[in-house]
């Protein structure tokens, strides 16, 4: 199934209509719909394992730290990342549906990251802050409010893709 997905990302990063998708803003999940409705929440949870199969996948010109539903082509506000970049195993992918950062640190530090949305297997340079407090829900529907500190330019990346923006339109 891995294999289909890296065909799958592979592919669609040439398609013209993923490149406007990808820099158009996310739409908020319904929670209160997710929270009541047995297909939407299937549907949901569907995506979000295939963020999971995404980002376990080794695709040669990039390994995932996070990925979110723009960069499959669906431009619901979800993103998965690991929790610790250095262990990946299952049990590591934290997954939010409709983050937000509330609250960050004043300062900054340079990032470079690929992109599985470009392809192009290069590195791209971003300030991101040293810390963010973000709210989210998890796959329960639980919403929580946590900071972090390491991970903090893995999810302010995932968090560009859902507002449209891309490691490109702000280097350093």
């Amino acid at each position: 199934m891995s294999e289909n997905i890296k065909d799958f990302l592979t592919q669609i990063s040439d398609i013209p209509e993923y490149s406007e998708l990808l820099h158009r803003r996310g739409f908020q999940v319904n929670m209160r719909l997710y929270k009541i409705n047995k297909k939407y929440r299937k549907m949901i949870k569907d995506i979000i394992k295939y963020l999971h199969i995404a980002i376990k996948t080794n695709y040669g010109w990039f390994s995932a730290s996070g990925m979110s539903g723009h960069n499959v082509g669906i431009p619901l506000n979800i993103i998965c990342f690991y929790k610790d970049r250095w262990n990946t195993g299952d049990d590591g992918i934290i997954t939010m549906i409709n983050p937000k950062i509330i609250e960050q640190s004043k300062e900054t530090k340079v990032c470079g990251s690929g992109c599985g949305s470009i392809a192009d297997g290069k590195t791209y340079y971003n300030k991101r802050p040293l810390w963010i407090l973000v709210k989210y829900f998890d796959i329960k529907g639980i919403e929580h409010t946590d900071s972090f500190n390491h991970t903090s330019d893995i999810i302010c990346h995932e968090l560009d893709h859902n507002n449209g923006i891309m490691v490109t339109d702000n280097p350093v």
